[in-house]
C-alpha cells in the first residue's frame, strides 16, 4: 500500500515567501520548505496497481496553465487550532481541475471523502494546545506583510507520502504537465 495524494507543487519563488512566515512563528512543526504544495486530492493508502490506473488516467486529464494568489492566513481546527495555512484564492480554473482529479480517483476504485475545497498550504503544525503567547504570536505573524508572489501553476503531481518520527516526507511519482489551450472545464 502506497499513502499518495494528487497536489500543486510550489515554485521556489513562493515558497521562500512562505518560509518567511514559517521562520516568524516559533510554534509548532514547520512543514519543510521542500514539502509545500497544494493537495487536489488525498487519495489515502492505496494498492500500487490501483495508483497505476490512476496514473493512466491522470496522463489525460486536460488543463491549461493557472495563476494562483494567496489570499491570507488561517489557523484550522477552532478553538483547538491544529495548523496553520496561507489561503489560496478560489478560482474556476482550479475548481476545474481539482474536479477532474477526483473524478479520475473514483473511476479507479478510490472513495473520496466529501468535503468542501479550501484551498491552502499547510505552513505549520501544532502538536498540541497553543499556549496564549503563541497563539498571540502566531495571529501576529498572520497579521504581518509577507508578500508571497502569484504562483504560476504548470504541472501536477501524484506524490507519495512517507511518514517518519520527524514529519512527512513527499516523494513525486510522476507529474502531469497542463497544457495551453487545454479547455479549463
Amino acid at each position: 500500500m502506497i499513502r499518495a495524494f494528487v497536489g500543486l507543487p510550489l515554485p521556489d519563488a513562493c515558497a521562500e515567501a512562505l518560509g518567511v512566515v514559517q521562520d516568524r512563528l516559533s510554534a509548532g512543526r514547520d512543514v519543510p520548505r521542500d514539502n509545500l504544495h497544494l493537495t487536489l486530492a488525498f487519495l489515502g493508502a492505496q494498492p500500487e496497481s490501483v495508483l497505476e490506473d490512476l496514473h493512466g488516467l491522470l496522463e489525460r486529464v486536460t488543463a491549461p496553465p493557472m495563476t494562483l494568489r494567496f489570499s491570507g492566513y488561517e489557523m484550522f481546527g477552532g478553538t483547538k487550532p491544529r495548523l496553520l495555512a496561507a489561503l489560496v484564492a478560489l478560482n474556476p480554473a482550479l475548481q476545474a481541475l481539482r474536479a477532474k482529479v477526483r473524478r479520475a480517483a473514483y473511476s479507479v476504485g478510490i472513495d473520496l471523502p466529501r468535503e468542501r475545497f479550501r484551498p491552502h498550504v499547510t505552513l505549520t503544525r501544532f502538536a498540541g494546545l497553543l499556549t496564549s503567547g503563541e497563539e498571540r504570536r502566531v495571529r501576529s505573524v498572520m497579521e504581518g506583510a509577507v508578500l508571497v508572489p502569484d504562483w504560476p501553476v504548470e504541472q501536477m503531481v501524484l506524490y507519495r507520502s512517507v511518514l517518519n518520527p520527524s514529519g512527512a516526507r513527499y516523494d513525486a511519482l510522476a507529474d502531469y504537465p497542463l497544457a495551453p489551450g487545454a479547455p479549463a472545464f
